[in-house]
């Protein structure tokens, strides 16, 4: 599975990498974006199985989302406060500290 991560935290992208790469060995990671912009070129050249966004990312909006769905089959979104706004066409959250979440998508996701 051909995952791209989008976020302004490096430090946030580097753990989860490092986390996904543990638990998940077959996973590959085909790109880290730090903007949204950079995560729209991205995923039109990498064609991601899976992008997880950050929702604290600045410039995520009903355009950019649907430019990021309209080049990978299903996007899981990091929300750090009560969830993620109501447009954002998603296929599931993942709460800030609690990676169980996305680890069991992941493992069930068939690309």
């Amino acid at each position: 599975m051909r995952l791209l991560l989008l976020s302004e935290d490096p430090v946030l992208l580097d753990a989860l990498e490092a986390e996904l790469a543990r638990r998940l060995p077959a996973l590959r990671v085909i790109g880290k974006c730090y903007s949204v912009r950079e995560g729209m070129k991205a995923v039109e050249l990498l064609l991601p199985d899976v992008i997880v966004i950050d929702e604290a990312i600045k410039g995520l909006n009903e355009i950019a989302m649907s430019v990021l769905k309209a080049h990978s089959p299903a996007i899981f979104v990091l929300a750090r406060g009560d969830g993620v706004s109501p447009y954002t066409p998603i296929d599931g959250v993942l709460f800030v500290g609690e990676e169980k979440g996305l680890i069991v998508f992941l493992e069930s996701y068939k690309s």
